[in-house]
């Protein structure tokens, strides 16, 4: 079956607000980084956030991450 990529929208709206509530809780934050899985969903959160689509509607912006460390990332 090789590597693969599965692809789960719930999944990922979940995750997506599971990161907001850390970076408003913890941040603000100058970077983050990701690793394997973590390295995608990092990079669309970066993504997201440079689109102005990563924050809580019921909140202001979150401040703007400054860069992104990713390690061993999909092919």
């Amino acid at each position: 079956q090789g590597d693969r990529v599965e692809f789960d929208e719930a999944k990922l709206e979940v995750s997506e607000r599971f990161l907001v509530q850390q970076l408003e809780e913890h941040g603000p934050f100058d970077g983050v980084m990701g690793f394997s899985q973590g390295s995608v969903m990092s990079s669309a959160m970066l993504a997201l956030q440079l689109a102005g689509q990563l924050q809580n509607p019921d909140r202001a912006a979150l401040p703007p991450i400054r860069f992104c460390i990713l390690f061993a990332g999909l092919k």
